[in-house]
């Protein structure tokens, strides 16, 4: 009796793919995880695409977005940059069809569960390989990255400002579409960097320095530079020293 009790309970329970959804329709319940989970100012649930909640995160160095569907990283930008994240426009946003594109965390397979026809069929994470090919590309464009609609190069979008603290960054050969990358970037002061890039680069680039300020002004090799607004500075030609002052904060 108990064991008929027990199999009939679990048969009422809804599979987990029908109740990813129920989190937003129940402000009760995304109140509740707010209160538990989010961070003022940093890590929030809200409703997404179709409906299916995810988590915003927003530092001052990037942001991202995480739905629960999946644990599916679908996004993440460094500040000043471009999306980091492939994300298929075709990707159909309910809870039993995949999300095309982007990281998925959970629910590792690529046909229907056994035990939940509906859950979503995920195309899966590790041990695939092109799991691994990404995480691979997203640390590199902490580093640089090529935007092929302008034939520019991305230069130090993803660094974090405490990385260019003392010694600073340094980058050796690094390759690219456009050529081989060697560049150095350290903080002098308060309100001082020098950028050092190699030659051999075809395109322009786009240095986008960690700063925790607006520019105030840009030297290269020794020149004032006027081909910069508050974040970023436009080199033409390499090599270069480029030396960045910030406003007082």
């Amino acid at each position: 009796m108990l064991a008929r009790v027990g199999l009939d309970k679990c048969r009422a329970d809804p599979p987990p793919s029908a109740r990813i959804p129920s989190v937003m329709a129940d402000p009760s319940r995304t109140d509740a995880l707010n209160r538990q989970f989010g961070i003022p100012g940093l890590a929030q649930l809200v409703s997404g695409n179709g409906g299916l909640p995810k988590l915003e995160v927003t530092t001052s160095s990037a942001s991202a977005e995480i739905y629960l569907h999946g644990a599916q990283v679908t996004s993440w930008r460094p500040t000043g940059a471009d999306e980091m994240i492939f994300l298929s426009k075709n990707s159909h946003w309910d809870d039993g069809r995949a999300i095309r594109g982007g990281i998925p965390v959970c629910f590792p397979w690529f046909r229907a569960k056994a035990d939940d026809p509906k859950a979503p069929a995920h195309v899966g994470d590790l041990p695939h390989t092109w799991i691994a090919a990404e995480y691979v590309l997203a640390v590199r464009s902490l580093f640089a990255y090529e935007r092929e609609a302008d034939r520019s190069l991305i230069v130090a979008a993803g660094l974090a400002p405490e990385w260019v603290e003392e010694g600073g960054v340094q980058v050796n050969s690094m390759p690219t579409l456009y050529g081989p990358l060697s560049y150095s970037l350290r903080k002098m002061d308060s309100a001082t960097l020098r950028f050092e890039i190699g030659g051999g680069l075809l395109p322009k680039i786009i240095l986008r320095p960690p700063l925790g300020a607006s520019l105030r002004s840009v030297v290269v090799d020794g020149a004032a530079c006027s081909s910069f607004d508050k974040d970023s500075v436009t080199l033409v030609r390499t090599p270069a020293e480029v030396i960045c002052t910030t406003e007082p904060r």
